[in-house]
């Protein structure tokens, strides 16, 4: 199995998300994770199991030695650099995913449902932050080259400009203002 080079936790744990089953494309599956140090390196090994059709997959990946989101208030998948391992069109479609049709307003919601709904929301704005930088300096959106993946390709052949720095700036925002007003003034994310 090949072990991929993740830039923290998070990032492994959206991988294997957006991995559908390969034998029959469902995306309903169970994860479980499994950590062991090998040659001097933090590995972590996923296994999905398909409710659908029971086939099990496993994913490996590297850690590194220090995760990015270790002592961090906010949701956060890797440092200044883009991801190796999710295409941009991934990381907006991961963004779209787990944003969507949830709520955005406390109004009617228990203090459980506004914090999973809150952390749903924030996960969301730092996927689209991960869109981000992808966008080289001095361009305006995301370059073809930043999408090796079908469905990330699909994402930005649905509309090239969504991917434009000002758009994410202002989705993002919006996501970021919405995981706020839910929260109400408590922690999102708990370092």
């Amino acid at each position: 199995m090949d072990v991929l080079g993740a830039r923290s936790h998070n990032e492994a744990v959206v991988y294997v998300l957006l991995r559908d089953c390969r034998a029959c494309g469902a995306s309903n599956r169970d994860l479980t994770d499994e950590s062991a140090r090998r040659d001097g390196a933090t590995v972590v090994e996923y296994t999905a199991f398909c409710r659908e059709c029971t086939t099990i997959e496993a994913y490996a990946f590297r850690l590194p030695e220090s995760d990015p989101q270790t002592g961090a208030t906010d949701v956060v998948f890797g440092g200044d650099e883009p991801s190796t391992i999710i295409d941009a069109g991934e990381w907006l479609a991961f963004a779209d995913r787990t944003a969507g049709g949830g709520p955005v307003e406390p109004a009617g919601l228990a203090p459980e449902e506004r914090a999973d709904a809150a952390l749903a929301l924030q996960s969301a704005a730092a996927a689209v932050r991960e869109v981000v930088k992808f966008i080289r300096p001095g361009e305006d959106r995301v370059s073809v080259s930043a999408l090796w993946t079908e469905r990330g390709r699909a994402e930005y052949d649905r509309d090239p400009w969504r991917m434009s720095r000002s758009r994410m700036a202002a989705v993002e925002t919006a996501y970021r203002e919405a995981a706020e007003r839910l929260a109400d003034g408590n922690p999102i994310w708990s370092p």
